[in-house]
């Protein structure tokens, strides 16, 4: 009896558990130019279409917590202020600020490396936090 009753609990928990564990893209975007700063020098670039397509930004969602997909699943934390959605790097420097506009997402992915910073403004189709 308690081991078909416990059956019945797994068999009922089941689908729960396996949609915390769906992967979820909430932000996909495409940047336009991109920034390098360093104690030399600081700088904008329009990024080509091939430019774009390797520094894509993709962030997903599995159960309660976020990752920064395209930069080594790096976790993320959430964060809303005003208008923008905040995805601050647990353990490290970076962040992306995205914001929703009538049309479109508008947003800006930031990493630090050592001394230096790289920038990247871009649009996504959509924000789904």
């Amino acid at each position: 009896m308690i081991k078909q009753i416990t059956a019945l609990v797994i068999l009922l928990l089941m689908p729960a558990i396996c949609i915390a564990q769906q992967e979820i893209v909430v932000l996909k975007g495409m940047p336009i130019i991109q920034n390098k700063s360093s104690v030399e020098q600081s700088g904008n670039f329009p990024l080509t279409e091939s430019q774009q397509a390797e520094s894509k930004l993709i962030i997903t969602k599995k159960g309660q917590k976020y990752y920064w997909a395209t930069r080594q699943d790096r976790e993320l934390t959430k964060h809303e202020s005003g208008v923008y959605t905040i995805f601050l790097e647990t353990k490290g420097a970076g962040y992306v600020k995205a914001m929703k506009t009538s049309d479109k997402v508008i947003y800006m992915e930031h990493l630090g490396i050592g001394l230096e910073a790289i920038t990247y403004w871009g649009t996504a189709d959509y924000l789904k936090p």
